[in-house]
């Protein structure tokens, strides 16, 4: 079963919160920054499932998972 999709947002409140967004972007690694603007449309990217970011990253929905988790503990 495939776990529903978990989307990291953010709260538009102006300058600073966008400053605060580029600079968390910025000391990402390139697959992670990938994941982060698949997931958040950040960027201009398109926001896709679960299942979309399985085929575009190309990888398992065990390491989409891991990845997601990973991304999210060094953002908090």
């Amino acid at each position: 079963m495939v776990a529903p999709t978990t989307r990291i947002t953010w709260v538009e409140d102006g300058v600073g919160s966008q400053l605060l967004v580029d600079y968390i972007y910025h000391d990402l690694t390139p697959d992670e920054k990938r994941l982060f603007e698949f997931t958040t449309g950040y960027r201009g990217a398109k926001v896709l499932s679960n299942d979309e970011l399985i085929k575009e990253l190309g990888i398992t929905q065990g390491q989409l998972s891991y990845n997601k988790r990973k991304l999210i503990d060094k953002i908090d």
